[in-house]
C-alpha cells in the first residue's frame, strides 16, 4: 500500500512544494482527514515548528518535521548562550576552545545591556579640540565599531538595523545585537552570505547531515563602510526577502557607477575583489521583475552561460553554491578547504544545542545555516532557522529546493506498514482482550507472537539503527557520526 502524508496548509509556498514532492517521488499518497492527530500518515510536515501533534501517542512509522527544544538551537539568544557555554568550558588558548568560537561577538539585550556597553566601548577613542579652548574631547566611535542589532524570533531581515552609536541601540523586544563582519568576503564588491541546509535526523545522539547545494545571497549595491551607507539594507542585508524588492530603491541606479568606482573604505587592496563591471540599468516597471528576475545584480554576477542549470539558471539575488564555487575557483580559493570549515561550524552549533534538545524518534527537522566567510576566509555562523523559506520565485528556487526536499523525504525513509495487517493484529487484540482465558500463552510464546505480528505489520522491514546509512542520501553528507563530530 502507498505511504500516506499529511502537510498543514498554514503555509500556501510550503504546502505547494512539499506535496508536489511527495508526488515526485511517488508511491505516497494525502491523507483526506483533517486531524493532525491521525494514526494513518507517515510524515506529517508543518510549517509551524510547534505542530499540534502529541508525540507519545505517535507511531513507529511517523515521522514528524519539527523536535521539540529545537528552538535552544534557533533563537538567536539560545544559541549564542549555547555556544559561549561550550567555550567557557576551555581556555583560549585551547583548539576545542576555537573550535565554538564561530559566532560574533554577541549580547543578549536587555539583559546583557552593560556587557555591550563595555564591549562597545573598547573601540572608542577621544580627539583633544584646540587646547586653547575649553571643549570637550570629541568621541570617535571608530569605523570598525558597527553592530547589527536582530530580534530573536524573527527571519527574512525583518527588524534588522545596523548602529555605530550606542545612543541608537533600541528595542521594545528582545534583541541581540552582535559585532558587524565589516570585512567580508566581496566577489566584484558586492557582499554576500550562504544560506545552507541541514538535516537532522537525531538528536542524544546527533545525526546530522549537511546538503551539497544551496544559495550564495548577494547584496545588489556594492559594499561600502561609509557612514551614510549604513542604513541601506541594500548593501548590508543579503536576505532575499529585502533584496526582492529592489525595484523600490531604483531611483538610487544613478549613483551605483560611482559606488563602484569608489573602493570602499577597509578593502582597498582587499583579495578577491577585481575590478567590476557596472551595474545593469534597474528596471523601472515591476512586470519586468518576473520577465527578468536577474535585473538585480550587476553583469559580472549575471548566470554563466553553461549546460549546468545550476550555474545558469536566473536566480534573482541568489546564486547557487555551485556557482560561487566557480567563483572564488577562479581567484585560487580552495573550496575544499573552505567547506571543511563550513562543516566545523554547522557542526559546533548543533553540539552546543543538542544537551537541551531531547532524543525523539519521531522527529527529523530540515534547518537553514545562514553563515559568511570574510576577506582572511574565516567562516562565521550568523543565525539557525527553523522552517527556512521554501517560497519559489525564481528558476534557481525551483531547481535547488524541490531537489532538496526530494532528498530530504528519501532520506527520512519512514517505515512502511502494511494496513491491512496491522487492523488484523488490533481485531486479534481485542479478541484476546475480550477472552482471557483463550488467549492465555507462556511468556515466550507471547513474544514469539509479538514479533510475529510487528513483521506482519511492517511488511519484514525494520526502521534504520542511528548510525546506519540510509538506502537514500542524495546531495546530502554525514556530519554525524562521523571523525569530524568525535
Amino acid at each position: 500500500s502507498k505511504m500516506v502524508y499529511k502537510v498543514t496548509d498554514d503555509k500556501p509556498e510550503v504546502y505547494k512544494l512539499v506535496t508536489a514532492s511527495f508526488h515526485t517521488i511517488g508511491e505516497w499518497r494525502e491523507d483526506p482527514t483533517d486531524d493532525p492527530e491521525s494514526p494513518h500518515w507517515n510524515v506529517l510536515w508543518s510549517w509551524s515548528s510547534k505542530p499540534k501533534v502529541n508525540r507519545a501517542d505517535l507511531n513507529i512509522w511517523q515521522r514528524v518535521n519539527h523536535y521539540p527544544g529545537a528552538f535552544e538551537l534557533t533563537r538567536k539568544d539560545a544559541l549564542k548562550r549555547n555556544l559561549a557555554y561550550c567555550k567557557s568550558l576551555f581556555k583560549p588558548d585551547r583548539s576545542v576552545y576555537k573550535l565554538f568560537d564561530v559566532m560574533p561577538r554577541t549580547y543578549a539585550l536587555p539583559q546583557e545591556y552593560v556587557q555591550f556597553c563595555n564591549a562597545f566601548s573598547e573601540g572608542i577613542t577621544f580627539e583633544k579640540q584646540d587646547p586653547g579652548k575649553k571643549t570637550r574631547p570629541r568621541i570617535n566611535y571608530g569605523s570598525d565599531n558597527t553592530w547589527i542589532m536582530k530580534p530573536v524570533c524573527s527571519s527574512r531581515g525583518r527588524g534588522i538595523f545596523l548602529i555605530n552609536s550606542i545612543e541608537e541601540v533600541e528595542y521594545g523586544e528582545a534583541f541581540v545585537i552582535q559585532k558587524y563582519v565589516d570585512k567580508p568576503l566581496l566577489i566584484h564588491r558586492h557582499k554576500f552570505d550562504l544560506r545552507l541546509y541541514v538535516l537532522v535526523t537525531c538528536f542524544n545522539p546527533l545525526e546530522a547531515w549537511l546538503y551539497r547545494e544551496g544559495f550564495a545571497r548577494f547584496c545588489q549595491v556594492p559594499y561600502s563602510t561609509e557612514k551614510e551607507d549604513l542604513k541601506d539594507k541594500f548593501v548590508h542585508l543579503t536576505n532575499s526577502s529585502v533584496q526582492k524588492v529592489s525595484f523600490a530603491f531604483s531611483a538610487a541606479n544613478d549613483s551605483m557607477a560611482d559606488r563602484v568606482a569608489s573602493p570602499a573604505t577597509h578593502s582597498a587592496d582587499a583579495p578577491l575583489t577585481p575590478a567590476p563591471s557596472l551595474p545593469l540599468t534597474i528596471p523601472r516597471d515591476s512586470k519586468d521583475l518576473v520577465q527578468d528576475p536577474d535585473f538585480c545584480l550587476p553583469e559580472c554576477l549575471r548566470p554563466m552561460v553553461s549546460d549546468d542549470p545550476l550555474v545558469s539558471l536566473p536566480g534573482g539575488s541568489k546564486r547557487s553554491l555551485r556557482y560561487l564555487r566557480q567563483k572564488l575557483e577562479d581567484y585560487n580559493v580552495n573550496w575544499d578547504a573552505l567547506w571543511q570549515k563550513i562543516r566545523r561550524v554547522v557542526l559546533a552549533a548543533l553540539f552546543s544545542a543538542q544537551a537541551k534538545i531531547p532524543f525523539q524518534p519521531n522527529s527529523f527537522e530540515l534547518f537553514g545555516f545562514d553563515v559568511m566567510v570574510d576577506e582572511s576566509l574565516k567562516v562565521w555562523l550568523l543565525e539557525v532557522n527553523a522552517s527556512p523559506s521554501l517560497g519559489i520565485q525564481t528558476p534557481l528556487d525551483q531547481r535547488i529546493k524541490k531537489e532538496l526536499i526530494c532528498d530530504v523525504l528519501k532520506l527520512v525513509d519512514p517505515t512502511r506498514y502494511d494496513r491491512d495487517s496491522l487492523l488484523e493484529v488490533v481485531q486479534k487484540k481485542v479478541s484476546d482482550l475480550q477472552n482471557p482465558k483463550s488467549a492465555s500463552r507462556g511468556r515466550s510464546q507471547e513474544e514469539d507472537d509479538l514479533n510475529a505480528d510487528l513483521r506482519a505489520v511492517l511488511v519484514g522491514r525494520r526502521p534504520r539503527q542511528y548510525g546506519e546509512m540510509p538506502s537514500h542520501v542524495g546531495n546530502f553528507e554525514r556530519l554525524s557520526p562521523s571523525t569530524d563530530y568525535n
